[in-house]
Formats: structure tokens, sequence, C-alpha cells
């Protein structure tokens, strides 16, 4: 599927705007890219963050993630139940993640995703992995095109190889880490600003996303209106992410306000 598009400058204007509205008091999202993300240099990951952050992907994947989440919550928790040293003392990997998980979605999916991407990296995926993150270090300079074709393929990559990890959290993994800069999390927030302030077109889906070629499509789209107004695409994303937290905040206020007035 192709739209046939037609910037115009109130589109490129669009993403300057909304990195603008948030930059002075950055959220979650926008600080952790700034900081992280744009940073000259950054050094290997270790084992148990890369384990941690893929599970991280795997918990956030068709859920609410926000600050006041129940996702959030268990990823910011004190005693979290799924570092490598309690994954690995665990006889069923499986069974242990689905007992912590019964009142998420997709709790049948995840626990199995757990265990095979545990037993995956065991049995030689951890060099496959390490190998991928230090090409994005070694490479961190470059910019435009030639970065985002490298990131684009350690994103593709690690698709290929760990279940339940789509198009979206493949990339969501490396921005995380603050490896990427110019692939894009693509999710129902990114979607609905694009809709409300670029183009409202019938095909623009958020269930499309799943597919990769979709995914890569609307990601090239951005890709050319970020290049135009002079915003890194990780950036943007992580502004209209804290742009859609306080949205929702904002909706969420005015209903309460609305249930009081009706008492």
């Amino acid at each position: 599927m192709k739209i046939d598009v037609v910037f115009e400058q109130s589109d490129v204007d669009a993403i300057k705007n909304v990195y603008q509205s948030v930059k002075e008091n950055p959220g979650m999202a926008l600080a952790h890219r700034l900081d992280r993300n744009m940073a000259t240099s950054l050094p290997m990951p270790s084992r148990d963050l890369l384990w941690r952050t893929i599970v991280d992907c795997l918990l956030t994947t068709q859920q609410r993630s926000g600050e006041n989440s129940n996702v959030h919550k268990l990823l910011r928790s004190e005693d979290f139940p799924f570092t490598w040293a309690k994954c690995a003392e665990q006889e069923n990997l499986g069974v242990y993640a689905a007992g912590f998980l019964k009142s998420f979605r997709r709790n049948q999916k995840i626990p199995k995703a757990i265990e095979y991407n545990f037993k995956y990296l065991l049995n030689g995926g951890w060099e496959k992995l390490e190998s991928w993150a230090m090409e994005l270090i070694e490479f961190r300079g470059d910019s435009g095109e030639e970065a985002q074709k490298r990131e684009n393929r350690a994103a593709d990559l690690l698709e290929d190889a760990l279940m339940e990890i789509g198009p979206k959290q493949a990339r969501n993994f490396w921005q995380i880490l603050g490896l990427t800069r110019y692939t894009f999390v693509l999710d129902s927030r990114i979607m609905n600003w694009v809709r409300l302030y670029i183009i409202n077109h019938p095909l623009l889906t958020n269930e499309a996303l799943k597919d990769h070629d979709y995914y890569q499509y609307v990601s090239s789209l951005l890709y050319t209106l970020c290049e135009k107004a002079d915003v890194v695409p990780c950036v943007f994303d992580g502004a209209v992410f804290d742009w859609s937290d306080r949205d929702e905040a904002k909706q969420l206020k005015k209903a309460e306000k609305t249930k009081r007035g009706k008492r």
C-alpha cells in the first residue's frame, strides 16, 4: 500500500511545533531521547540491560505504558520479577512469567516469548545481539540515510531472531538503549498525531503497522518530513509521546470535572 503524498510547509511546521511545544518541559520520553539517544557516545550495554530491554518491549506491546500505567509500575518496581538472574533460577520460565501477567493483555503470548527469547540468548544469541549493538556504537557518528539504513538493519535482525518482537518493538529496543536516532517507534500515539496534523487517510491505520513493509513506508514519509524540519526522528517521536500523554491527562481531568458536575 502506498499513499500519494505531497507535503506542504504546514506539515513541516507541525513537526517543528510538536517538538518546540514539549522541549522546554520534556516528559519522560523526550528527556530520555535527548539524554541518551542524542549523546555523543554510549558504552556497550550490559547483558542484564539488554535482557531487561527485551522484556520491556514484550510487556509494552499493545498495552498502555505511560507513567501511570500498570506496565510502567511493574517495570519500575524495586523487586522486578524478570531480571536475568531471576529468570535463570526458574525450572519453567513460562509458567513463572505467566503468574505475574494474569491481568495483562497478551498474557498467553508474553510468557512463551520470554521463555523462547531467554533460550535463544543462551544458545548463541548473545553473541549476535552484542555484535549488532557494537556496530551501532561504532558507527554512532553517522547521520542521515546511511545511519537510518544501519539502524533499520539492526531492527530487522532483531525482529527475525526474537519471538513476539515486531517492527515497532524491534526499533523500540534500540531506541530505549539510546543506540539509534533515525528510525521511528510508530504506535497509536504517532498515528493519531499524524492523522490530526498531517493527513487523515483511511489507509493510515494502527493495525497495519504490524506489517513490516507498511511500517517502513510510513517511516519513510515521516523521515522526509523530519529531514525538512531539521528534527531528528528519535526526538520527534519522543516529543509526540510526551504530547500524547499530556493530552490524555487533560482529557481525563476534563472527564472527571464533567462527572463531578453531574453529581
